[in-house]
Order: structure tokens, then sequence, then C-alpha cells
């Protein structure tokens, strides 16, 4: 069967009081209408009165991180101890609707049980890669119908919790950027940015974990009747296009380092291999020489002393010394003269370690130039892409306004025609003659009518 769609989602949460539910949200599925950060905990702690839609509650398992009691000291302590220096370097403290904490869950339907226990490693390991250390918890609900994990993130004191929110942060870079006052145009654009980098966000999880799991990326497509117009498509078709223009280059990065480390691999086993063989052969004429010059002096002594004659011998006796020594600083040149040629060997073998040293920089320049251009392209490709997702974003709330207007028409023109038959059953006959009264004969008038 079929695997369903991922589901990742993240919102921030502030440190605001908790009221009870209104008469027209009773029919919700909690006690308490809450979207505070002690609400948020407390759901997941199972207190009562935050968890009635959970038949039976049961105590969450802690994956990762810090128990839920430790992680609100952690928001408290980032609460009173926040600080933030201002463009003119004053201390600023932190609002009292300020984000304090960044929830999220992740969560699989029932039928696609049999990978969950993989699933939510990776998962974690995500959340482990993207926060870091301001990951605070991660813990996981065996008490309702589909499995989940949720996790919590926690800012440093002097960092706005929001730019860990990745729709948040783009919306606060834009406003960094462009400080005047936001027109109605503006905030269009901001909503654009926003639902781009959420969008990012989801596809950065599809790839780098659920579609390791043969998941879907977005499921069924909704049966609204917007989603189904030529435009929806061709923006579902560009989003599709690409994800898999990233997958393309993943790959192809991917297969270029893997090229680039296997050269680097094999000239270092080179060189390795150049090293000892040159250190073995330059050990073997060393011991050779030394050898030869020490075995062919005594030789050559002992045969030339045992052929002379007793006064030759006496002689060689006298003058031996002088010869010795003669023959010996012969001999000793001729050890330098091999000593220098191993010398020149060694060289060589030293420019040959240069030349695969010299291989190796060039392999690693290349790499780093390919790095370079694979991003420069990534980011060309991306900002077309972001682009084309403001405009497209643009363009579907053109089509939900134009959507909305069309229902208003509609409405209208449905309570015109009952009105006129239900004006026409009560006047009966006379209903013709009273139209023909109020309506008068529509003439042409040239490109323009008149009544």
């Amino acid at each position: 069967m079929a695997k369903t769609a991922q589901f990742i989602h993240i919102e921030t949460y502030a440190d605001i009081p908790e009221r009870e539910k209104t008469v027209k949200e009773l029919n919700r599925s909690s006690d308490v209408r809450s979207t505070s950060r002690k609400g948020v905990l407390n759901e997941a702690r199972r207190v009562n009165g935050f968890c009635s839609h959970v038949e039976e509650p049961e105590q969450p398992a802690l994956l990762y991180g810090l128990n839920l009691d430790e992680v609100e000291m952690l928001v408290d302590d980032y609460k009173q101890n926040f600080r933030l220096i201002d463009k003119n370097g004053k201390e600023r403290k932190a609002r009292s609707d300020a984000s304090v904490l960044l929830a999220g869950v992740v969560s699989l339907q029932r039928s696609d049980q049999d990978i969950w226990d993989d699933y939510k490693k990776d998962a974690i390991f995500y959340l482990i890669e993207k926060y870091g250390d301001k990951l605070k918890s991660v813990i996981e609900h065996t008490d309702e119908k589909n499995p989940h994990i949720h996790f919590y993130v926690v800012a440093d004191r002097n960092e706005v919790l929001n730019d860990l929110h990745d729709g948040k942060k783009a919306v606060s870079d834009t406003r960094k950027e462009n400080r005047k006052k936001i027109n109605k145009q503006d905030k269009e654009k901001q909503k654009g940015l926003y639902s781009n980098a959420m969008i990012a966000f989801q596809d950065d999880f599809y790839m780098k974990v659920s579609r390791n799991y043969g998941l879907s990326r977005t499921g069924e497509e909704p049966r609204s009747r917007i989603y189904s117009t030529p435009e929806f498509k061709k923006m579902e078709a560009e989003r599709l296009m690409r994800l898999a223009l990233i997958e393309e280059a993943e790959k192809k990065l991917i297969s270029t380092n893997e090229e680039i480390i296997d050269r680097v691999e094999k000239s270092k086993i080179e060189i390795e291999k150049q090293k000892e063989k040159a250190r073995i052969q330059t050990e073997r004429e060393r011991k050779k020489a030394l050898i030869s010059a020490e075995s062919q002096g005594f030789n050559y002594a002992i045969k030339d002393f045992n052929n002379k004659s007793y006064l030759g011998k006496i002689a060689v006796s006298i003058t031996y010394p002088k010869n010795e020594i003669s023959r010996l600083k012969n001999k000793s040149n001729e050890v330098v003269k091999k000593y220098n040629i191993l010398l020149d060997k060694s060289k060589k073998i030293e420019e040959r370690k240069n030349f695969y040293k010299n291989s190796f920089l060039e392999i690693q320049e290349k790499e780093q130039k390919l790095r370079k251009d694979f991003n420069r392209r990534v980011e060309q490709r991306l900002d077309v892409v972001n682009s084309k997702n403001i405009e497209l974003a643009e363009n579907n709330n053109y089509l939900s306004l134009e959507n909305e207007r069309l229902k208003a028409e509609n409405e209208q023109a449905k309570f015109a025609t009952d009105f006129l038959n239900r004006l026409k059953r009560k006047m009966g006959d006379k209903f013709n003659d009273f139209k023909k009264d109020l309506f008068k004969k529509i003439k042409p008038s040239g490109d323009k009518f008149n009544i």
C-alpha cells in the first residue's frame, strides 16, 4: 500500500494567560482555549483540563533532552534574562507578548506504523542538525490514534526566538531591510515570503527524511475548486520541478565529491608507495656500496701481499700505509660518486613526490571551484524559484479574492431569483404586466445600450 503524506508543523508561543472557552467554542476538543507556552506544555504533560481530546491520557515518553518541567524552567529563564542591544546601543528586554517557546510536531498515519520507529529517529537527527543545542526536548505520545512526537526549542538569551521560525524569520529580515510604513502591497509580499519559507522548510524535511521512506510530500490534492484551476496546477508543477532540480543537484554534488575523494585517496596511496620505494632503494644501495668498498679493499690488499717476495713484502710493509691511504682515498671517491648518484635518484623521487603533491593540491583547488560553481548555480536557481514563488503566491491570493467575489455574486443572484419567483407566485398572471411596466425595452445605441 502506498505511503501517506508527511506531516511536520512548527509554531511559536508567548507567555500569555489562558482563558476558558466561550459558548461558541465548546465544540472544540480541549477544555481551555489557549495558545500560550504554558497551555502547550500542559497539553504535552497531560494535565487535567488540557487533554480532554484524549480518551485515556498517558504520560509522554522522553526520547531526547530534558523533561518538560526542565524545559519550562529554561523558558522562564529566557523570558527573565533576555537582553538585546538595539541599533542605538540600548539594552532591550523581552516584550510581555514576545514568543518564548518554539514547539513542533512530527506525525504519521497509523497505516504507516511499520516505519515509525526508524522514521522518528531520522526526524530527531534532522531536528538536532537544524536547531543544534537549542533543541531542548523531544517527547512521544502513545495515547492518540496516530503516532507522533513533539519537540521544543528555546533560544539563547541574546537571540530573538522568532528567528528560529523559518517563516517569521523571512518576514523579519524583510522588515529589517525596509523599515518604512508597510502598505497593503508590502503585506501581500510578506505573506508570500512567509509561505515560501515554510514551503522550503517542508521541502527540506521531505528531501532529508520523508522521501527515504516513500512518503508523499503533500498527499492528495485538496478538493476545493480553487485547487483544480490551471494556475494551481502550474504552481504545483513548478514546485515539483524545484524539488527535482534540488535532488539532481544533490546527486551531482555527491557524485563529484565521491570522484574527488577517490582521486585524492589514490594520489595519497601512490605518494606513500613511492616514498617507501625510494627509502628501500636508498637503503639497499647504501649497504651495497659499503659492503663492496670494504670487501674489495681488503681482498685486493691480501692477494697483492701474498704474491710478493720476502723483500717485496718488507717493502710493502713500509710503503703500505701510503699506498693504503691513497687507495682508500680512491675508494672513498668512488663511494662519494655512488652516493651522489643515489642522491640524484633521491632528488628525482622527491620531485615525483612533489608532482603528486601538486596534483593533489590541483584536485583540491578544482574541488573548491566546483563547490563554488555549484553553490552559485544553486543560488541562481533558488533566486528564480523564489521569484516564481512570490509570483505564484500573489496569483494564489488574487484567485482567492476572485473566488470570494464570485461567491458573493452567486449569493446575490440566488437572492434575486428567489425574490422574483416568490413575487411571481404571489402576483400570478399580473406578474408579466408588472414586469413590462417595471423594465423598459433595451435598445442598442452604437457600442452602448440605452434603457
